[in-house]
Order: C-alpha cells, then structure tokens, then sequence
C-alpha cells in the first residue's frame, strides 16, 4: 500500500483522458453548489482524486490553480478515510469567486458525503 499520510504522489491521482472517461461512464454523482463530486470504486487499496476545473470556471489560470489546490488539499487531509473509490472533482462557474474557507467546507462536506454513500459498496469488492 502506498504512504498516504501525508503525500499526495502519482499513485493517488487519475493520469489519463481513459481513467477519467471511465468515472463518468459509470458514475456515482454528488453535487454542490461550487462542485460536482463524481465516484466510482476501484480495485486498489487507496482512493485517487482527478480534477477538472474549465476555462469557464475562470479565464484566469490563478484562479483555476487555487480551486485545484484547495481540493487536493482537502483530499490529501482525509484520504486516509476516504473508502477505495475514484473520484473526479468538477468546479462549478460560481466557485471562482469564492474564499477558500468557503471552497474547503463545501468540499470536506462533499467527501464525507460521497464516502459515507459508497464506502459499504466499495467494501463488497
């Protein structure tokens, strides 16, 4: 099993455009008003996280990067009670706008919503 207490290295990511599609073929979807929390399980023995933030989100990559950042981060702090799943984080226009406290509660809300949802399913695998 991978270290992930406190990293957040290649194994805990979706690399590829094929990972990604696979998420939303078979989703499972959890919605907010900044984002879209989309899960399905895998066979490894760890969650991994895939972000899409669009130019719609903002023109500005600042702005775009800073989304990311809070959602790995938030990612990173509860992956280790996080179940087996693959989740793909979607922002939404509005969550430009928005301070960070208010990005990182509705995220932290988010993942304990889509894990409480899917851990008893991910722990059938």
């Amino acid at each position: 099993m991978p270290q992930i207490a406190a990293g957040f290295g290649r194994c805990l990511r979706l690399l590829d455009g094929s990972q990604f599609s696979n998420v939303f073929k078979h989703r499972k979807p959890f919605h907010g008003k900044f984002f879209s929390v989309y899960t399905i399980p895998n066979n490894l023995e760890h969650p991994r996280i895939g972000l899409a933030v669009s130019k719609r989100v903002s023109k500005k990559a600042v702005e775009r990067n800073r989304i990311k950042r809070q959602s790995r981060e938030t990612f990173r702090c509860l992956q280790s009670e996080l179940a087996r799943m693959d989740f793909v984080v979607v922002a939404k226009v509005g969550c430009a706008g928005q301070e960070n406290r208010v990005l990182c509660h509705e995220l932290r809300k988010l993942w304990q919503r889509a894990n409480s949802k899917c851990k008893d399913h991910s722990l059938r695998l």
